[in-house]
């Protein structure tokens, strides 16, 4: 009776085996594509060291590029008989209206003027603005006139184009300049006994080792 009960051991033996097997992970042959692979930076993070000097630049003081505007002396009582291209009001109707006027200061004009609020009254607003617009383009005397920095544009009959600046800058070339004993510091007109100093301020850490 050895033989049978050797025989049925033999027979249930790989299925024992096989439950042991199974009960464990297996390990993987080796592979290169099993290696893990080290995470190569994203655009985010290989950009923040460029982000740095932009942030810094932003903080920097840069000069304002010249702003256009065009402004002209206007004497209605000189222009009668003259064609102005756009005009959609009779000269007529503007007698005696003598203004010094640029195209930006339209808006402010005709509600603090007194004389155009009463022709917008009786013309329209819209209609005394576009007449407006058309004199200050095509008067004899309009100019395209430069808005410095630091200043603004003062109309007058003898400069159309004159400017004022915003003390202690003075105008000088057409242009605000800051002149001595005033020096220039980051964009503004001053006295600095102790130099200009920058115009970025210094990171926490640094500040605590100065």
């Amino acid at each position: 009776m050895r033989f049978p009960t050797l025989f049925i051991t033999l027979l249930a033996l790989p299925n024992f085996l096989s439950l042991f097997v199974l009960g464990k992970p297996t390990r993987q042959p080796f592979s290169p594509a099993n290696i893990p692979q080290r995470r190569t930076p994203t655009a985010t993070t290989s950009t923040v060291g460029a982000a740095e000097p932009r942030s810094v630049m932003l903080k920097q003081h840069r000069e304002r590029r010249a702003i256009l505007d065009v402004c002209a002396y206007i004497d209605t009582d000189a222009l009668v008989g003259a064609i102005i291209p756009g005009l959609v009001i009779p000269i007529h109707e503007l007698a005696h209206l003598k203004l010094c006027l640029c195209l930006s200061a339209l808006p402010v004009i005709l509600e603090t003027d007194l004389q155009l609020q009463l022709l917008a009254g009786l013309l329209g607003k819209d209609a005394i603005n576009a007449a407006l617009v058309a004199l200050i383009n095509h008067s004899p005397n309009s100019k395209h006139c430069n808005v410095p920095e630091h200043g603004s544009l003062q109309c007058t009959p003898k400069d159309p184009c004159g400017i004022s600046c915003t003390p202690p800058y003075v105008p000088e070339g057409g242009q605000c300049v800051c002149k001595a004993p005033y020096t220039s510091c980051n964009g503004h007109c001053g006295y600095f006994p102790h130099g200009c100093g920058s115009a970025v301020p210094l990171p926490p850490y640094k500040r605590l080792t100065t």
